[in-house]
């Protein structure tokens, strides 16, 4: 597969969530950008990420890639998954940063370890194509089977994968997969 192609899965992953933000996906009558500033700038975590969304998305506020990884960051360095995942995207497409497919990988790891849906499929995507990681497949099944029980990219990608891999293979995956534990910060 093309890496033109490989990058076309991550936007189009992207497309179907409907925004980058890192799990927050604001519906009109709730989004209140001076709400969230605020938020953000008395060092709310969740707020952090939802401002870094708002500036990459351009809602409510101009595109500022710059102030999406500053915010993504303050939330990150606060261990929110969110803020964690957001930040790995930025470093994933090189948006406000300089791209590093291994620092994203680091930091889907960190959101991943807490159960983020998002952050379980793009270490999964990560994991299969080597982006930041060893290529590992049966590490990738494991992190789409977690992440495919709230995430539907992860289950398309887990129903793909198995099509590639032999019974020993998708057998462990799935050990692992019983045998992990979220991590708290």
């Amino acid at each position: 597969m093309s890496l033109l192609r490989k990058t076309g899965f991550f936007v189009a992953v992207l497309v179907l969530v409907g925004v980058l933000s890192a799990g927050h996906v604001f519906a009109e009558e709730i989004f209140n950008i001076e709400k969230i500033m605020q938020s953000a700038k008395d060092g709310d975590p969740v707020s952090q990420a939802a401002l870094g969304a708002a500036y990459l998305k351009g809602r409510g506020v101009p595109v500022d890639y710059a102030e999406a990884v500053r915010w993504y960051r303050a939330s990150a360095e606060q261990g929110d998954r969110r803020g964690q995942t957001g930040l790995g995207f930025m470093y994933f497409f090189g948006q406000g940063v300089v791209q590093d497919y291994t620092e994203a990988a680091v930091l889907f790891r960190k959101a991943a370890d807490q159960e983020d849906p998002m952050a379980q499929a793009a270490l999964g995507i990560s994991c299969k194509y080597g982006w930041g990681v060893p290529t590992d497949k049966v590490t990738a099944l494991m992190w789409f089977v977690l992440g495919a029980k709230m995430y539907k990219v992860s289950a398309d990608e887990r129903d793909a994968l198995v099509q590639e891999l032999s019974r020993t293979q998708i057998d462990e995956a799935y050990r692992r997969a019983d045998e992990w534990r979220p991590i708290r910060p």
